[in-house]
């Protein structure tokens, strides 16, 4: 079972390099509405086909093009993304917003959440 699902994820990786941006990810929204079918709410799924969305579109801003992107997926499958063409201008913006995130868990955790 594991060597079979290593196998499927390598195909898919190798399948999705061969595609640009917009085919893959009409592609991962188009298993999404497959793999979803009835149920009213798959959060688990989303995320996971959002990892792969994501992680293809950082793969080309990031490694191809020398820019900078920031991918927060937040409860409930909210999701907030930023690129930026150079990570010289990232840096700043990213440790910022790193910091939000650790001083808002910090003041959840001290009220008991």
């Amino acid at each position: 079972m594991r060597d079979q699902l290593k196998a499927h994820i390598a195909a898919v990786i190798e399948g999705l390099r061969h595609l640009d941006m917009d085919s893959a990810a009409d592609l991962i929204a188009e298993i999404g509405d497959d793999l979803v079918g009835d149920r009213d709410d798959d959060r688990i799924t989303g995320a996971i086909l959002d990892g792969l969305r994501w992680g293809y579109h950082a793969a080309v801003v990031v490694e191809m093009g020398g820019g900078a992107m920031l991918r927060v997926t937040l409860p409930g499958g909210r999701g907030i993304t930023h690129e930026w063409a150079r990570e010289a201008d990232a840096a700043p913006q990213i440790k910022a917003a790193l910091a939000q995130v650790t001083a808002t868990r910090a003041v959840a955790k001290g009220a008991g959440e």
